[in-house]
């Protein structure tokens, strides 16, 4: 009885070991490269094993007050529905996923106070990102004085 009792907690617990967070982030993959590095190693303290910029990981020792573990992220480009994103994964070995979540959620902070809000994800045309405005569009200014009357001003009409 005590057996059988023992195998089904083992089922009901859940794997910490296994645990893998990922978010998707709208900024670019060098932006949150570049931030992910400083954010581990500077902002924390972490030192980076291994680290691959072409290949989109690396590897670190996270360290809390128990012990040291092995982490790894990973930045992975993504289109969804025509529109780019980087999908950043993180994994520490040992450690619950809550402890992977908090860490995206300060990445994405750090981000955020860096580089401000993440741009509008912007459909793909040809391989390569839409411009938010066409090459040929000419600025307001621009715009007004080559409109009628360019130069002049009626004086009526700014009362």
């Amino acid at each position: 009885m005590k057996k059988s009792m023992f195998v089904a907690m083992l089922f009901l617990i859940p794997c910490i070991g296994s645990a893998k967070s990922s978010r998707e982030m709208r900024y670019r993959y060098d932006q949150i490269w570049n931030t992910a590095v400083r954010f581990l190693r500077v902002d924390n303290g972490y030192p980076i094993t291994e680290k691959d910029v072409k290949s989109g990981y690396l590897i670190f020792k996270y360290t809390d007050a128990a012990a040291t573990q092995i982490g790894s992220m990973e930045l992975v480009e993504t289109v969804r529905d025509t529109r780019r994103a980087v999908t950043v994964g993180l994994r520490i070995q040992n450690m619950p996923s809550y402890i992977e979540i908090m860490l995206l959620d300060k990445l994405e902070r750090k981000l955020r106070d860096e580089y401000g809000e993440p741009p509008l994800l912007r459909p793909i045309v040809s391989g390569k990102m839409k411009s938010e405005k066409p090459q040929n569009e000419q600025p307001d200014e621009e715009a007004d004085e080559q409109g009628s009357g360019a130069g002049e001003t009626d004086d009526s009409q700014k009362q």
